[in-house]
């Protein structure tokens, strides 16, 4: 039986608690639908197509919406890339996958005086012919731009990085951010379900793939994790009420004096009861029960 391959990282910026689940999921997703699908109906870029859908969906679930996800050979790409949230892995065969979430925003680009002359003065080239394989509505004119910016490449019109480069910065100088351009002879991208002005066109044998999209903090809620956050509550719990049982046991002390009409003696009365220990121990029994249940209930869930 033909062993599983692994991928190669090649370049990350991933949370170092996520590092190694992505990695094991590209490994395992890979070799059971591209490596060993069974399947012999299935063209390479369908088996491609699947291996994407699959693991946009599980980062999606696991990790946040609106990620991307590419595979393919000899892959160009120049995509803005949102922090801890990217990263490209290299089979033994080839095969390159990469992964990455947009940013919220992206900086105007400088404007630098040396390039806009020479274009000015450079002779204006024929546009290149294109086949449309699919676009979004109202996209002709990004489609004319590509093909514009492209006889101005010359010899680097041959290298998928060269153009994925030089067109992302022609459509973001001429339509706004955030684009993200890849470019190859074959590969698969499945983007995030709210991008827009999605194109895809072959110039000269090379497949060009564009789209816009941003992904805005919506504050301090979007960076919480609820799930940490029950988990670790009922500790913080317990840890305040052995501060306060503490504190108590000192307040409520027999025999300690407590000048009358002073801030400790109103706490005094407030809260020095004939059952304040049963309280607090009532309390604390809540709380482990909590804590108990909080750890123990992720297991008996369905596994998404």
């Amino acid at each position: 039986m033909p062993e599983a391959i692994e991928a190669r990282l090649l370049k990350q910026d991933l949370q170092p608690r996520d590092r190694k689940r992505v990695q094991d999921a590209v490994n395992t997703y890979y070799n059971l639908h591209v490596k060993f699908n069974k399947d012999k109906s299935l063209t390479e870029e369908e088996k491609w197509t699947i291996f994407a859908k699959i693991l946009k969906t599980k980062l999606d679930q696991h990790l946040g919406a609106d990620w991307h996800v590419a595979i393919g050979n000899a892959m160009g790409y120049a995509c803005k890339v949102r922090q801890k949230a990217m990263g490209v892995w290299k089979f033994g065969d080839g095969c390159v996958v990469l992964i990455w979430k947009s940013p919220g925003i992206e900086p105007a680009p400088e404007t630098d005086a040396d390039n806009v002359t020479e274009k000015v003065e450079a002779p204006k080239s024929k546009p290149l012919k294109a086949k449309v394989i699919f676009q979004s509505e109202e996209v002709s004119e990004i489609i004319d731009a590509v093909r514009e910016e492209l006889p101005t490449l010359g010899k680097d019109l041959k290298d998928e990085q060269v153009v994925a480069t030089a067109v992302r910065k022609r459509l973001t100088a001429k339509f706004g951010t955030i684009w993200h351009v890849l470019t190859g002879s074959k590969f698969v991208v499945e983007v995030a379900t709210n991008s827009r002005n999605h194109f895809c066109i072959e110039v000269g044998g090379m497949r060009l793939v564009g789209f816009q999209h941003e992904q805005l903090n919506t504050g301090l809620l979007s960076s919480l994790d609820f799930t940490r956050l029950l988990t670790t509550l009922p500790y913080l719990l317990m840890t305040l009420l052995c501060f306060a049982y503490m504190g108590l046991s000192s307040l409520c002390k027999d025999g300690v004096a407590v000048q009358q009409g002073s801030w400790m003696g109103h706490l005094r009365e407030q809260l020095c009861h004939e059952n304040w220990e049963m309280s607090l121990r009532t309390l604390g029994v809540i709380v482990i029960v909590s804590a108990f249940c909080t750890r123990t209930l992720p297991r008996f869930l369905p596994k998404s």
